[in-house]
């Protein structure tokens, strides 16, 4: 006796594949039949979707399940939380050693002051008492503005309290200086190198270029590259625009940070007994870096 096949469809451990409908063309529809070589052609000429990253929009994260990854928000803008120890005067150019060397007596009166405009006897400066030491020891025309005031408070405030200490016056005064006093060299250079003047802020390689040149061809470490890029960051230079006011303020504290040298007999001799008023050291600020007095 023959036995006759099983039909198809009672075959108990075959089951139908499944339809999975897909957006690629419209043919894989399963409202979509091959019977019409004419439909199909027609259907083939119709656009298509356009791909999430048409036009340069990039395509969503997917995490492992499918769903979607919530894009990160813009990194927050943060200063050095350290003070960047001092450089070897023997790795610096000549011209920022002058700068330094100019600052040093101004230093020694700094720590002896701190207590003047300390009011309240905080042992440390609040922004107000910070603006009357920068306004009074600011030898150039026009007024310490709030932005000067948050500029060196940024530098120096690295507990971020708000308040300055005596070591850190020091650093702050520093940058201070060096932002009001450096060589014409540095703008030169910067308008040579195209930097600032509302261009990009500059890669690492092009303000590595600047600072060696800066630094008359002395070597610059790493450490100090990414500093001088972080300041210029916090200051608010991007990759569209950077100004030469920001990238002046960022190059200014590492131009001043080097050791300090021994200071000359003639300025610290000079007028040391009337440092301790404000009047007396304006004077003797004036003299030690212009060589005037004021009479």
């Amino acid at each position: 006796m023959v036995r006759e096949p099983r039909p198809e469809a009672s075959r108990p451990h075959e089951e139908e594949e499944p339809h999975i409908p897909t957006s690629q063309s419209p043919l894989l529809e399963t409202n979509q039949t091959s019977d019409s070589l004419e439909q199909q052609a027609t259907l083939l000429l119709q656009p298509q979707a356009e791909s999430p990253t048409s036009h340069g929009v990039s395509a969503p994260l997917l995490a492992h399940d499918g769903s979607q990854v919530p894009s990160q928000p813009a990194p927050e803008r943060r200063w050095p939380s350290t003070l960047p120890p001092p450089v070897a005067r023997w790795a610096c150019g000549q011209q920022r050693k002058d700068l330094r060397d100019e600052f040093n007596t101004l230093e020694i009166c700094a720590v002896q002051l701190l207590k003047t405009y300390d009011l309240d006897n905080s042992g440390a400066l609040d922004k107000k008492e910070l603006k009357s030491l920068l306004q009074d020891y600011s030898n150039r025309d026009k007024p310490v503005s709030d932005a000067d005031v948050s500029y060196v408070m940024m530098v120096a405030d690295k507990n971020h309290d708000d308040t300055i200490d005596q070591q850190e016056i020091l650093y702050g005064l520093g940058a201070w200086h060096a932002w009001n006093h450096m060589p014409m060299s540095v703008g030169a250079t910067f308008t040579r190198k195209n930097i600032g003047q509302g261009l990009p802020l500059p890669s690492m390689e092009a303000l590595h270029e600047v600072m060696v040149i800066l630094n008359e061809s002395q070597p610059v470490e790493r450490d100090e590259l990414e500093y001088v890029h972080s300041l210029a960051v916090g200051l608010g230079a991007t990759a569209e625009c950077a100004t030469n006011e920001q990238m002046r303020r960022a190059i200014a504290p590492w131009y001043m940070n080097i050791e300090r040298a021994v200071t000359s007999t003639k300025k610290s001799c000079h007028g040391l007994a009337a440092r301790c008023t404000p009047a007396g050291f304006l004077a003797y600020w004036q003299f030690a870096t212009t060589g005037a007095t004021t009479g």
